[in-house]
């Protein structure tokens, strides 16, 4: 007998390393949910899913006849479903957004946005918007690493602060930034987008 999934509070089925799953049923069916992991690429190992009917018969039997009714699920050998995810790379470019502004040395916002390099059928680029399952990034100027951190601090420039589910970057220049560059100047923020 398979075991039951043991689901977390937002109803997720959670596989350590590989991703969360959601069910939700759909008349006969249902629809699978897979949120990978930040750095899981590849084949995951997949779930089975049981259906059962208002009289208790559910579809963990296995065939008498398998060579003309083969099983559904290979994996427990029965009729359950199975949905086994694949989770390949995309290749995303960023694009750079600078603030400008002259007349005094105060905080800055700018939202950089995001697209596949490839383009669809219709030739254009597809959008790429951080959300709370995909949050934007900064990226370590010391390191070239993105951070888990929503701020960073530059020597001698100042502070750059991103809102993960919307990219948005504020710039706070330090006081003394002012005087390096004799105006408040113009500043390239950039976010990256963990996938």
């Amino acid at each position: 007998m398979a075991n039951r999934a043991t689901l977390d509070a937002d109803g997720y089925y959670v596989v350590q390393g590989q991703g969360k799953y959601k069910i939700t049923a759909k008349g006969k069916d249902v629809d699978v949910e897979f949120i990978p992991e930040d750095n899981f690429l590849g084949t995951a190992d997949g779930i089975s899913i049981r259906r059962s009917d208002n009289n208790g018969y559910d579809t963990g039997w296995s065939t008498k006849f398998p060579d003309s009714e083969p099983n559904v699920n290979g994996q427990l050998n029965t009729m359950d479903g199975q949905y086994v995810p694949t989770v390949t790379p995309i290749d995303i470019e960023g694009v750079d957004k600078t603030s400008k502004r002259y007349s005094r040395c105060n905080s800055k916002k700018e939202t950089p946005t995001f697209n596949t390099t490839a383009s669809n059928s219709a030739g254009d680029k597809i959008a790429i918007a951080p959300s709370a399952n995909y949050p934007a990034k900064l990226v370590d100027p010391a390191t070239g690493r993105t951070i888990d951190e929503t701020s960073v601090t530059v020597a001698r420039e100042g502070t750059y602060t991103i809102n993960p589910t919307t990219g948005e970057v504020t710039f706070t220049p330090e006081p003394s930034f002012y005087w390096y560059s004799q105006r408040c100047g113009s500043y390239i923020v950039s976010a990256s987008w963990s996938k």
